[in-house]
């Protein structure tokens, strides 16, 4: 469903007769729409012929952060796309609007005049690093302003990046304004900037052109390595209203956390504006997301802790306190100047602004100084290093939340000692009295190199572990869990928590154990599924069988009995395959048994219990479909041939059954809308039948339990189109 359409009100404070950037809604807001297709379709396939079919023009078209484009649209418009197959959602486009040679006091309290990588000294060394500015555009002659290029995503002139205001060129100073001895200095001086324009002239943007920046921004690489970014840090002064839903918008459809999501997963460090509503910054986006450093600002007039020192603009905001408009919370991660800034403006000039719009322009410059001399660090890496350098020295006590974040500090960046704890395999199975292993690894970083003790936590009765070394000295990175499985009971699955202590730091992660009773030693026997996505036969069923890896297992004999009438060989290929592919057929009865071979020696047969698959199709099998909304047709192609189906939204087919595996069968065609799939009552998984093209017979769910027991499948269609009930499969 569209999201409803978001106020977002500025984030900037203009102090010394800039104009405030204050604006309504413009009128657009009911005819601008961003347009999501579903995953693998070709977006230019799909805009050409809709644009020369329905009559209207798109304005961008996207391929990294999602696939669609944005366009203004009619309803009726919105209406036909709405009826293709291939559209996933139709929502408005989110208005956004802007928030808001002297040693700038600024750049002085954050220590860039004494950080030997800023190196400034009147003379014009610039900092190898590359800067993005989302903003209203750079002045590109700008004599104070190393300017390298831009992208426009304001209108179809994507050359027409020039500031078309004037907040982003002040922007772009206080990160990187050169060091020549006039005007003024930046945080990274010299450092290349590169306009990314996403506001007009009269200071609103939409989320629509906001992605777009964010996707060119992401997709620039690294000349000198075409894996790593050419950008090193972007600024975003901007917000408007939202929240963070913890999985990078996809929850929510927020379309520009997803972008910002993706500027990081490309390696560029993403920096944004806390607000100026003095309120929780997890009211306002992109200030709320976890992926980005979130800013807020202090005011700061002479370069120096201690407060005291007059307010040139002659607004509220103290000296050393934290700024009176400034937005505060857990989500800011940093502070830094934000009252009163001097920088460069459009116009070859200079200006005085207020705002977090001018504080988080200090962290971008730091994060670019951070890369110039750790090329390969990761945003998160970049994020780390920022907070742990930063200061306590400013009045911290007049922060709202009492939870002050540190002041940027660059002049030295010390990456926190730390150490993170991961394992593999993720997952394992055994029989009682078997051993698994997991190698754990110990990733140190920030200079750490103490010990580090092991532990595990989640064992139940009857199972051991031991860790060799149980203490990682600092010399090694790596321990050996040994975990030995119950000598009898129920089948279960267990979690187990692996954890490395290093002092009072703990880290952890965490691995499966799955336990089988039936099963001793070597390899465990081989169990028969239906996994979701496989094509059925017209009488047949391709069932993938499979057993669990043995260590140092140099080749597997696998064997085949149908109805306990004696063992077939069946060859593998690699011998080393831990799965393969058996046709079976409803009704017969199979049982397969493998065992591996171990430093030259044959280890026991390892045999799966007996299994036969029944099929299940139309209401005389015990399928319950809602009165009137259900309707059979004859079709060879599919495996019942006698499919029900139906186009009514909210339609059930319920099925009760008893087994330990089940696959529901379905028809996926262009036509074909979504259904929730229920098991016990739980919705498990929503299922697109969509697609191009036509695929019958396909299992679309399936679900398996450890042991054999009585559960019930609910498909309740979610309209869209037509919902298939071809069939079910049940293994016994």
């Amino acid at each position: 469903m569209p999201r409803p359409l978001a106020t977002l009100l500025a984030v900037l404070l203009l102090i010394g007769g800039t104009a405030s950037a204050q604006a309504s809604s413009p009128d657009a807001a009911s005819t601008r729409w961003i347009v999501t297709l579903r995953d693998g379709t070709d977006v230019k396939g799909f805009v050409a012929p809709a644009e020369r079919r329905m009559g209207f023009r798109v304005s961008h078209m996207y391929q990294r952060v999602a696939r669609g484009f944005a366009a203004t649209l009619t309803s009726n418009q919105r209406r036909d796309l709405a009826r293709d197959p291939r559209v996933a959602s139709i929502r408005p486009d989110r208005p956004f609007e802007l928030t808001d040679q002297l040693l700038p006091p600024g750049v002085n309290r954050v220590q860039a005049d004494v950080s030997s990588t800023a190196d400034i000294d009147g003379t014009d060394t610039r900092v190898d690093a590359d800067i993005a500015i989302i903003d209203t555009g750079i002045q590109r002659n700008h004599p104070d302003l190393n300017v390298a290029g831009g992208y426009n995503c304001v209108t179809s002139d994507r050359s027409d990046w020039d500031d078309v205001n004037g907040h982003g060129t002040h922007v772009a100073g206080i990160a990187a304004a050169k060091d020549n001895g006039f005007g003024v200095v930046g945080v990274a001086p010299g450092a290349r900037l590169w306009a990314v324009r996403v506001f007009p002239p009269h200071g609103t943007s939409w989320e629509s052109w906001i992605v777009c920046g964010l996707e060119w921004v992401a997709a620039q690489r690294d000349a000198a390595d075409p894996d790593g970014a050419r950008i090193e840090s972007v600024n975003m002064s901007l917000r408007g209203s939202g929240g963070d839903d913890g999985r990078c918008g996809v929850h929510n459809q927020d379309l520009m956390h997803r972008a910002v999501c993706d500027a990081v997963a490309a390696g560029v460090t993403v920096v944004v504006a806390a607000g100026n509503d003095a309120r929780d910054a997890k009211y306002w986006t992109p200030a709320a997301y976890d992926e980005a450093i979130t800013v807020s600002a202090i005011g700061d007039f002479n370069g120096r802790p201690g407060g005291g020192a007059s307010n040139p603009c002659g607004t509220s905001s103290r000296d050393d306190a934290f700024a009176t408009f400034s937005n505060y919370g857990a989500d800011v991660d940093l502070t830094a100047p934000g009252v009163c800034v001097l920088s460069t403006y459009r116009g070859s000039g200079y200006s005085r602004i207020s705002g977090t719009s001018m504080a988080a322009p200090h962290v971008a410059g730091g994060a670019a100084l951070y890369k110039a001399i750790r090329p390969t660090a990761k945003p998160s890496e970049v994020r780390a290093a920022l907070i742990a350098s930063g200061l306590d020295d400013w009045s911290t006590s007049t922060d709202r939340d009492s939870i002050p974040e540190p002041l940027l500090d660059v002049s030295s960046f010390a990456l926190p000692g730390d150490h993170s704890v991961s394992a593999t395999p993720r997952s394992v199975i055994r029989g009682p009295g078997d051993q698994a292993r997991y190698r754990v690894t110990i990733s140190r970083r920030g200079g750490f190199s103490g010990d580090v003790e092991m532990s595990v936590v989640g064992l139940v009765a009857g199972m051991s572990a031991t860790f060799t070394p149980a203490i990682v000295p600092g010399t090694s990175d790596s321990t050996i869990l040994k975990v030995t499985s119950p000598a009898d009971g129920p089948a279960r699955k267990v979690s187990l928590l692996i954890t490395g202590t290093a002092g009072t730091r703990e880290r952890s992660t965490s691995v499966r154990f799955r336990f089988e009773p039936s099963l001793e030693g070597g390899a465990l026997a081989p169990i028969a599924h239906l996994p979701a996505g496989t094509t059925l036969g017209q009488f047949s069923l391709p069932t993938t069988v499979r057993w669990a890896a043995v260590a140092g297992a140099t080749r597997y004999e696998f064997h085949q009995s149908l109805f306990e009438r004696g063992w077939a060989n069946v060859t593998l290929t690699p011998v080393t395959a831990t799965s393969l592919l058996r046709w079976e057929w409803p009704g017969h009865v199979y049982r397969y048994r493998v065992r591996a071979l171990v430093d030259g020696e044959w280890q026991p047969w390892r045999t799966g219990a007996r299994h036969s698959a029944k099929d299940f199709s139309g209401t005389v099998m015990g399928i319950r479909f809602s009165p009137g909304d259900w309707t059979m047709q004859v079709d060879d192609s599919t495996y019942s041939t006698r499919p029900l189906y139906t186009s009514r939204s909210g339609a059930t087919a319920i099925f009760t059954f008893r087994g330990r595996e089940a696959a529901f069968v379905s028809t996926r065609d262009s036509n074909r809308g979504r259904a929730a799939v229920y098991v016990d009552g739980i919705r498990i998984n929503d299922v697109d039948l969509g697609t191009s093209p036509r695929q019958a017979r396909r299992v679309v769910f399936a679900k398996s339990w450890l042991d054999p027991g009585t559960h019930t499948i609910e498909v309740r269609s979610l309209g869209g189109g037509r919902v298939d009930v071809d069939a079910f499969i049940v293994f016994n």
